[in-house]
């Protein structure tokens, strides 16, 4: 019988089961009854998937059996796996997947028919080379080598038989024994799985956001998980790749699966020095697909804007002052006061506020750091419009061989309708003193002194400061 490629899959698998099924049980995806999933984001991911009992079919021995596995990952890490329901004494793993250069490959020594699209042109014969981008065919009717373009859209190819060898995905078969009548599950690390955080904040008022987290799942293998439940890791454990530290877990598997119930907030713990984030519902995860699943949502957070500026830009003898635009910072304190609480996995963090017709639109994004209770972040999400900065160097002397006294202009223009208060930073070192101010300074930011500014509606005020520095 003549097989087209476009088939072959279907064939393939149909074959695979039965060619095992008189000496295996075939424990199909269909049979699932749990599957849990364990996303770091390194990626790679821990899987623990639960089958349906084999005990009572035919052929079922407890001291003896082959179990094959289908539908799991194609990027399994074989030596971390882990089986539950009985004693594991050997597995083997099968991962060489049908494909048109797996097929062709395997074919060489086997008869192949190739047509030529839109012609009656046709070649039988038996298969003698896939190597480079031709194929040597040995033709049945006359013994004659023809040489065929391997990538071409012009040819259809047809086999008459299937390589033994070849599965249409990734199979398990493990030998088991001491089978007991509970169900049987496999756990195992894969590649091939990861996650990122997105947050979307949303500003309601000066004081007040509501502030929203998404799961992205990145699924790159060609195995797709139906109703898992998903729990998200922060943190990147150290990857050592040894079989004896993943064998405990099939001893207490079935208290790890424990189907998680519906909770509008992730259930957050601990997992070494690691932050874990159990997602509240199932979610069914396709094959090389990217999907975003929701974390949480929080509503009325405070925070605090501002506005800032750090000098240093503007040089002694330019004639034209350095002018720019004020930078603009959220600042968000992780405690239970200002409506959060909870560590918090980093990711991007996009900011949204309503403009004067009533839609909300996009202000600017940053990275949020991982944040853990009591501390606090500030994000620059742009610069503001209507706030600008001329920076001058009014004079500069030497006071003797070592020191240098220089005065510096800020001058902070505010076109807004209400009035704002500016923080002009200079950045600090220990050779610097402040002789003079117009303005208080306040605390220390980091490396630098503020100076905190207020400037009324449609108005300029001045900073003026002089320092000496010691060299």
């Amino acid at each position: 019988m003549k097989i087209k490629l476009l088939y072959i899959a279907v064939s393939l698998a149909v074959t695979a089961l039965n060619a095992n099924a008189a000496d295996s049980f075939v424990s199909s995806s269909d049979e699932r009854v749990r599957i849990d999933m364990t996303i770091y984001n390194n990626n790679m991911a821990l899987l623990k998937d639960v089958r349906n009992s084999i005990e009572g079919k035919d052929g079922y021995f407890a001291d003896k059996t082959d179990i094959i596995f289908d539908g799991i990952s194609d990027q399994i890490i074989p030596e971390t796996l882990g089986f539950s329901g009985g004693d594991l004494s050997e597995f083997n793993y099968s991962y060489d997947l049908t494909s048109h250069d797996s097929l062709l490959k395997n074919m060489i020594g086997y008869k192949i028919d190739v047509l030529e699209y839109g012609s009656t042109a046709s070649f039988t014969g038996t298969l003698l080379s896939d190597n480079g981008n031709r194929l040597l065919i040995k033709r049945e009717k006359d013994g004659d080598i023809v040489s065929l373009p391997k990538n071409s859209d012009s040819w259809t190819y047809f086999f008459n038989e299937i390589p033994p060898n070849l599965t249409s995905s990734p199979t398990l078969e493990v030998k088991a024994f001491n089978l007991s009548d509970e169900d049987i599950g496999i756990s195992y690390l894969t590649n091939g799985l990861s996650w990122t955080a997105n947050y979307v904040a949303t500003i309601e008022s000066p004081e007040e956001m509501d502030l929203n987290g998404w799961v992205t799942i990145n699924n790159t293998t060609s195995t797709s998980y139906e109703e898992a439940s998903v729990n998200v890791v922060a943190g990147s454990p150290n990857i050592n790749s040894r079989p004896d530290m993943y064998r405990a877990m099939q001893k207490n598997m079935r208290n790890d699966m424990m189907v998680q119930s519906a909770m509008p907030m992730p259930e957050q713990g601990n997992v070494g020095e690691y932050k874990i984030y159990k997602l509240p519902f199932k979610t069914d995860i396709e094959a090389k697909q990217k999907k975003q699943v929701a974390l949480f949502d929080i509503d009325k957070i405070d925070y605090k804007k501002t506005y800032e500026h750090v000098v240093g830009n503007a040089r002694y003898g330019n004639t034209e002052p350095f002018k720019e635009k004020v930078k603009v910072y959220v600042e968000i304190k992780n405690n239970e006061v200002s409506g959060l609480g909870m560590p918090i996995p980093s990711g991007n963090i996009r900011f949204y506020e309503k403009d004067s017709f009533g839609d909300v639109q996009f202000i600017g994004e940053n990275k949020m750091p991982d944040l853990n209770v009591g501390e606090t972040e500030r994000f620059n999400i742009g610069e503001a419009f209507d706030i600008s900065i001329k920076e001058m160097i009014g004079f500069e002397k030497k006071v003797n061989g070592t020191v240098l006294e220089r005065n510096y202009l800020v001058d902070i223009t505010n076109s807004k309708a209400d009035p704002v208060e500016v923080n002009i930073i200079m950045p600090l070192e220990s050779n610097m003193i402040i002789v003079d101010s117009n303005e208080a300074f306040g605390k220390l930011a980091g490396r630098g002194l503020v100076f905190p500014v207020r400037v009324e509606p449609d108005s300029t005020s001045r900073l003026e400061y002089t320092m000496k520095l010691t060299r």
